[in-house]
């Protein structure tokens, strides 16, 4: 879903999609004045439909209005997460993903927590915004753990601001199926009261509910024990499972933007 702004306030959009699948956006702009205009688009980008409208949306502001600037909020980058190639025959996801973004120009780019460093090194006129921003309060944990290697890093800002400890899980994933083998949690956990698992993504949550059984299990750790809080929260296999492990689930950026 593609929003436009033209000065601070909301364009009137129509979109239709044509019996081929292409879709097809046409803008209303009620100019006050000549111009030129700044304009701001909002970009929940959930699919190819909602890429090929952002273009084509900068395309019609290019074409028919005078233009100041053109800026792009986009929180959830896509194919962020395919930032390498693991397999033959695959293509480098994030590398196509910010060129699309990169065809239109923006001046500024917002963009929230990527998934990897090399997405926001893709994507010109960038702007970050990291994780700590949208975590309002600590809520009592003593100790923050990242689900994985890749995720220390985001993990310790996060455990630096609120002042505690920074731990490590340990996945071991099948890089052709995507499937978890095997999960562990590092034994100094026992040592903390309240764990908050951080991540920059839950899809299906396999990650989280793995941890969530290692630490029921293994560590005696109950639901009011553990926090969970992930900015993208897709949710694509609901939050039923993950609420057996986690006494409270935050994500400040929903899939579902209507």
């Amino acid at each position: 879903m593609i929003k436009v702004l033209c000065d601070g306030y909301q364009v009137s959009k129509e979109v239709i999609k044509f019996s081929g699948g292409e879709v097809h956006p046409k803008l209303k702009v009620n100019s006050g004045h000549f111009g030129p205009h700044d304009f701001h688009l909002q970009c929940y980008i959930q699919n190819s439909d909602d890429f090929m409208e952002m273009l084509l949306v900068v395309d019609a502001l290019r074409r028919n209005w005078s233009i100041q600037s053109i800026s792009a909020e986009i929180p959830y980058v896509p194919y962020a997460r395919q930032d390498r190639v693991c397999d033959h025959g695959e293509a480098l996801g994030a590398s196509v993903a910010a060129s699309l973004i990169n065809m239109c120009k923006f001046d500024r780019v917002s963009i929230v927590d990527p998934h990897s460093d090399v997405i926001g090194a893709l994507i010109d006129n960038v702007v970050i915004a990291h994780q700590t921003d949208f975590i309002p309060t600590d809520k009592g944990c003593d100790v923050v753990l990242a689900p994985d290697a890749g995720a220390i890093k985001k993990a310790q800002v996060t455990a630096k601001r609120f002042g505690i400890p920074v731990l490590s899980a340990h996945k071991v994933r099948d890089v052709k199926t995507g499937d978890i083998t095997h999960t562990e949690v590092p034994l100094d956990i026992a040592n903390y009261n309240k764990v908050m698992v951080v991540d920059d993504i839950c899809d299906g949550g396999r990650t989280f509910i793995e941890i969530g059984k290692v630490l029921h299990d293994s560590f005696n750790f109950n639901n009011e024990d553990l926090v969970l809080h992930v900015t993208h929260g897709i949710f694509s296999k609901g939050v039923g499972e993950l609420y057996k492990y986690y006494g409270e689930i935050y994500s400040p950026f929903l899939w579902d933007k209507d």
